[in-house]
């Protein structure tokens, strides 16, 4: 990333371009990113992630935001290449277990406003997904019985998972909005208020 070249911005934000390959970021293990999870319920973690991303290709699993470690699992928000769409899996790595739910409207080579909120809720209703400001999530992924979000020891990562698997492949914005991770759950007015920023931000 070059901030002196244009082909770095879009509109008055930077961006990045991971190759697919061997580029990501990650942030050491904190409280902070398992809110409350202590393995224990009610104790159920309740939080939001989402990012600003212009895919290359759909149709393969690319992670966009996760701490997801093998042993460590606590939340994936990718793209399942099965459906070409998103997905947010929240686990239960003690009993093997998660809860999610999936979309199926992500457009390669286009910028695209992605965020999922998960509530306190222990089902896949608890799971809510949005692209440009639309709740579009429309199946569930579940499986097992899930009790409740343990707090793990995996990084949190961006473009790839904890084992260093699945990377994203295309632009995803950065500056004032780059990735993030809330520790509460964003309302649908808000998410929409969020995309009609960053849409003015980006020049789309």
């Amino acid at each position: 990333f070059l901030p002196a070249d244009p082909a770095n911005w879009q509109g008055i934000i930077p961006f990045v371009t991971l190759n697919k390959t061997d580029e990501w970021a990650d942030s050491p293990d904190a409280a902070y990113w398992s809110g409350t999870a202590d393995g224990t319920a009610p104790n159920e973690p309740a939080f939001s992630v989402g990012c600003w991303i212009k895919p290359t290709v759909i149709n393969t699993n690319q992670q966009l935001i996760n701490k997801f470690t093998t042993g460590a699992r606590e939340f994936q928000f990718r793209i399942r290449g099965g459906n070409t769409g998103l997905a947010l899996e929240v686990y239960d790595e003690s009993a093997g277990a998660s809860i999610g739910r999936l979309s199926s409207t992500l457009t390669a080579g286009v910028w695209q406003f992605v965020v999922a909120t998960k509530s306190t809720g222990v089902t896949s209703a608890a799971v809510n997904l949005y692209i440009n400001g639309a709740d579009v999530d429309n199946a569930d992924s579940a499986s097992g019985v899930y009790v409740a979000q343990e707090n793990g020891t995996g990084l949190l990562k961006v473009g790839v998972d904890g084992d260093g698997n699945e990377p994203y492949g295309g632009a995803m914005a950065g500056g004032p909005l780059g990735p993030f991770f809330v520790p509460v759950v964003l309302t649908a007015h808000t998410v929409k208020r969020l995309f009609e920023l960053g849409r003015d931000a980006l020049a789309l």
